[in-house]
């Protein structure tokens, strides 16, 4: 099944369980993925974006009540400090994707702040989905994150 049909589904699955939750992108802006969820049946007012892509990419931001922009996709301080405010009373979080934040930081400085994430979200008691992509390079990176995952899946 291809990566963003996944993610799509995934996303549609929870919100249509009446879920609200937290999306991550590293991906593609937040105005692209709204939309693009929208009109795959997602129910996006049950969604909060954080998007660290679109700033760094030179996509035309502005204020959105259901968005934070993040300057960088190397941001994970910002984006622990963003996700403390936004989180808790959520049901879960999507992080798209673990691939993408290795490319802009170092696979340790990713190991670290995927066992802060996975501890902060767990006293939250939300539900989370990290994905990523398989490929060999990122393999060590996924094998340490799965430590503190309760399930991984391969697709």
């Amino acid at each position: 099944m291809e990566y963003t049909k996944t993610n799509t589904l995934l996303l549609k699955e929870f919100t249509d369980a009446g879920l609200r939750g937290v999306y991550v992108t590293l991906n593609a802006p937040y105005s692209y993925l709204k939309k693009k969820f929208s009109e795959e049946g997602v129910k996006v007012e049950n969604v909060f974006f954080i998007d660290m892509i679109s700033k760094a990419s030179g996509v035309q931001t502005g204020p959105a009540p259901d968005c934070v922009f993040i300057n960088t996709p190397s941001g994970l301080t910002d984006l622990g400090v963003t996700l403390s405010q936004v989180l808790p009373g959520k049901d879960f979080l999507f992080l798209d994707s673990l691939s993408t934040m290795l490319i802009s930081n170092e696979a340790r400085t990713v190991e670290k702040f995927s066992q802060f994430l996975t501890a902060r979200v767990r006293a939250y008691g939300v539900k989370t989905v990290l994905m990523s992509l398989k490929r060999e390079e990122d393999e060590e990176v996924i094998r340490t994150v799965s430590q503190f995952a309760d399930e991984v899946i391969v697709l």
